[in-house]
């Protein structure tokens, strides 16, 4: 199919000779393998400080800190917190350091780029980011093993959370660059979770060779984010340009999430987003080198009874059935291939349900994105940002309190 396989393996060919920020062999191997051995070390201690009994103590705690497993889960189930818990939550993230690179006036813009293309960014994130990565064994079988990713219902509210974090980033009141703002925490909240994940998974496989969660990893999830966003436009929206020929937006987009990515605990080195071409090389490196392949926990090869398409198949299921107006099943898998392409769908198994009726209706939806993402561009684009940003916070919370409900009324 030209919208994916043909699209897919042009702005492969060009992006194969796109140089890597700060890597004398440009090799994007020497980039990740290092990474695998590092988790987060500002946040790892602070979550490891939760687990050490009353009076064990070496250091004064901060009392504004969490201190137990218990004042842990209630600081994460918050969503704003006190100036006094920032600053601490600050301090001990190592946060408080000036961030010179740093462009308010780049990340106006790339939030103005957001709300602009917000229909398309929301389908490629749906289908490409989220729907390719569900199938992702280092990401899916972490998930399982923690609980977060087991049944159609927590996998639903795990994307409304996800969904609620991003419209977070990209409103233009959240106050990402501000210490506490809502924004800020639902970053740093997300980034305490992968720390006391990463040490549950530790503790349950000792002797791990690789760092579950690790700098690789974390890098890996800004790029689904980021660069199969733009590389997703460049292939479909802009498919008659060179496939590198990027504008100044999404130049802006990769530089939010370059400093998303530090929130989050990425380390300089190996922050995928100091360049938006190379973001796109990275992000195809990696694919290439992991997908399909085992966390070290789990065992090596993959588990027999591992299917790499069955997460990605009740993911779709979720969308279709709860968010997407009870469309049919196999109109998703078309999305999934339309944008994540032949060869992750033929990886999943999904490939044979792809269908030419689906095709054609998943690149109607498409193109009517694509020209809603043209006429706003005659809009007041900040007036809209702020206006659908508050409307899409408000349903996201009644949406997220009624699943809550639910699956406490469940479990009891």
């Amino acid at each position: 199919m030209f919208l994916t396989g043909d699209g897919v393996n042009r702005m492969s060919s060009a992006l194969d000779a796109v140089p890597i920020p700060g890597l004398s062999s440009n090799n994007p191997k020497d980039f990740f393998e290092p990474m695998l051995g590092i988790g987060d070390p500002p946040a790892d201690t602070l979550i490891a400080l939760c687990f050490v009994q009353a009076g064990q103590d070496t250091v004064p705690r901060d009392p504004n800190l969490p201190s137990s497993l218990t004042s842990l889960m209630l600081l994460l189930n918050k969503e704003s917190i006190t100036a006094e818990t920032a600053s601490a939550l600050a301090t001990a993230l190592h946060l408080t350091t000036a961030t010179p690179w740093l462009a308010p006036a780049r990340l106006a813009r790339a939030r103005r780029f957001y709300w602009c293309n917000a229909p398309l960014i929301t389908l490629i994130s749906i289908y490409a980011s989220l729907g390719g990565g569900f199938g992702f064994p280092r990401l899916d079988l972490t998930l399982a093993h923690t609980g977060k990713l087991t049944t159609p219902r927590t996998v639903w509210l795990r994307l409304l959370r996800t969904a609620r974090m991003t419209l977070h980033v990209m409103d233009p009141m959240g106050g990402l660059e501000r210490v506490g703002g809502d924004a800020w925490w639902a970053v740093v909240k997300v980034r305490l979770v992968h720390a006391l994940v990463r040490r549950r998974v530790i503790q349950a496989y000792p002797g791990l060779n690789h760092v579950p969660i690790n700098q690789a990893d974390m890098a890996a999830t800004i790029l689904s984010f980021q660069a199969v966003v733009l590389g997703n436009m460049m292939r479909l929206v802009r498919w008659w340009r060179d496939p590198l020929d990027l504008d100044e937006g999404m130049r802006d987009y990769t530089h939010l999430y370059r400093y998303v990515a530090h929130l989050s605990g990425v380390i300089e080195e190996a922050n995928p987003c100091l360049n938006a071409e190379a973001s796109m090389r990275l992000l195809k490196a990696y694919v290439h080198l992991y997908h399909g392949k085992s966390p070290d926990y789990v065992g090596e090869p993959l588990p027999e009874d591992y299917d790499p398409g069955a997460t990605a198949l009740m993911y779709l299921k979720v969308i279709c059935e709860k968010g997407a107006r009870k469309r049919p099943l196999d109109f998703a898998i078309a999305m999934l291939c339309l944008f994540s392409g032949d060869a992750i769908t033929r990886r999943y198994g999904l490939l044979k349900r792809v269908k030419l009726y689906h095709t054609f209706r998943a690149y109607i939806l498409f193109c009517w994105c694509t020209l809603f993402s043209f006429g706003i561009q005659f809009w007041d684009q900040d007036k809209f940002a702020s206006q659908a940003a508050k409307s899409a916070l408000n349903l996201l919370e009644k949406e997220i309190e009624k699943e809550q409900k639910l699956i406490s009324g469940s479990s009891k």
